[in-house]
Parts: C-alpha cells; structure tokens; sequence
C-alpha cells in the first residue's frame, strides 16, 4: 500500500482518486508522516467491506435473537436502551472538540 502525507494528497487529490479509482491502488494517507488518518480505497474494496460489516451485523443479530429466544438474555426494556444512546451523544468527542458537530453513526442498511 502506497503511504503518502495529507499535505501530498490535498496537492494531487485528482491524481490519488485517479489511482484508487482506475488504477485499484490502496492509498494511505498520513498526518506529518506518522499516524495513517485515512485510506482511499478501490470502490470494489469499499464494497467488500461494507458487505463484511453487513454479514457480521446480521451473525450478531441472529445470536442475540436466539439468546433472547432460548432464555440467556432477557433483553433489555427500550427506555434503558434509548438512556444509554442519549448518554453516548452527549460524551464529547474528538471532533466536537474542534467546533464540528458530532456525526452519529449510521444505522445499519437492510436489504
């Protein structure tokens, strides 16, 4: 995988889409060329991912269910659930810090 510094990337966005997008290169972008902050990826690579993430959602989902079903877990009633997500979305994060808004991830996509 090809490493370059954010700075470089900004300079040649064009030609670093180029590369991930035609050329089916990985990309990994660096902050003063230490920490990789990020990765530009071929579309069928993003693609594979997300259906990795979706497969392992779906295992997951099918586990609790059968815990649920099978007595191991009881669940838990909506109110402690919906208490525990607002009590996340007030923690700060990196971003907030910096004035953004937080972004609050996505759900999970159905097919």
């Amino acid at each position: 995988m090809k490493t370059i510094t954010a700075a470089k990337a900004r300079a040649d966005l064009s030609d670093v889409l180029y590369r991930a997008g035609y050329g089916k290169e990985r990309i990994a972008i660096t902050r003063r060329g230490k920490t990789i902050i990020a990765v530009v990826v071929p579309p069928e690579d993003a693609a594979l991912l997300e259906d990795l993430e979706d497969r392992a959602d779906i295992s997951a989902l099918r586990k609790a269910e059968a815990d649920y079903r099978t007595g191991r877990d009881r669940g838990r009633p909506a109110e402690e659930v919906f208490a525990e997500i607002d009590a996340a979305e007030k923690q700060p994060s990196l971003s907030h810090a910096r004035g953004k808004k937080p972004v609050r991830p996505k759900a999970p996509r159905r097919k």
